[in-house]
């Protein structure tokens, strides 16, 4: 997966640009930083040492990659709410509606 990445990144003449890779938390995205960071890197000195003036890398592989926070908060509550073991989406949406009408939503529900 590094390897297309690369190439793709190689084609597009975009290599030195990269800044961040933003994925979900598998554990294989950890990987694919880290080998496209090697390969990059390689890749940069052997073209530095033919064309002096190539730019920088700025990908630090590992630590360059972000987990998308969205798809963490989406875990977490996926986590919490089956964990309380919730209702359906219809009764959730009626106990949102009755609190916001300032009503009681009752002991049965797991928003209560």
């Amino acid at each position: 997966m590094a390897e297309t990445l690369q190439k793709m990144l190689v084609e597009l003449r975009i290599e030195e640009k990269l800044l961040t890779i933003t994925a979900n938390n598998a554990s294989n995205n950890e990987t694919l930083a880290s080998e496209l960071y090697f390969n990059l890197l390689e890749e940069c000195n052997l073209e530095s040492s033919k064309v002096p003036s190539k730019g920088r890398l700025r990908f630090q592989g590992i630590n360059s990659y972000i987990r998308c926070l969205a798809h963490v908060l989406n875990l977490i509550v996926r986590d919490i709410l089956s964990g309380m073991k919730c209702g359906d989406y219809k009764s959730a949406i009626k106990a949102c509606d009755l609190l916001q009408g300032n009503k009681k939503i009752g002991r049965q529900s797991t928003l209560a």
